[in-house]
């Protein structure tokens, strides 16, 4: 499977990227009944995170079409 985020290459049997990258990925059980994925959301849970809120504030438009007038 490829990773459209990373471009690596990562071993469906074992989550971990083909050389020459490095890294692994988590994998999850799933259940594909009457063309419905179904994940554990209790395993789900054990790889959740909690996210910092982002550092960059919304656009100034302004500036934006000044630097692009330039």
């Amino acid at each position: 499977m490829a990773c459209p985020l990373h471009n690596w290459a990562i071993g469906l049997q074992d989550g971990c990227a083909q050389s020459p990258d490095e890294g692994c990925t988590p994998r999850f059980a799933v259940k594909v009944a009457e063309g419905v994925v179904h994940l554990d959301s209790k395993e789900l849970a054990t790889h959740a995170v909690e996210l910092e809120r982002p550092v960059a504030g919304p656009a100034n438009r302004a500036r934006l079409s000044e630097d692009t007038a330039a």
